[in-house]
């Protein structure tokens, strides 16, 4: 996931720096930053569940 989310990340800069149109460039702009806050959250869901498969108290017999 981290690979494509580079690679997209790279591209959708590079469209921004070679953009002349305001509106896209901020399109641009707002893509990357989204790709990286799902990043983020993908992250953060993935420890929480590590934590919650190792943690004895939430296992139900």
């Amino acid at each position: 996931m981290m690979e494509r989310a580079d690679w997209a990340r790279a591209e959708l800069a590079k469209r921004a720096e070679a953009s002349q149109n305001y509106t896209q460039k901020a399109f641009y702009l707002e893509a990357s930053a989204l790709i990286e806050e799902l990043v983020l959250r993908r992250q953060q869901n993935q420890g929480e569940l590590d934590g919650t498969l190792w943690s004895p108290e939430e296992w139900e017999d």
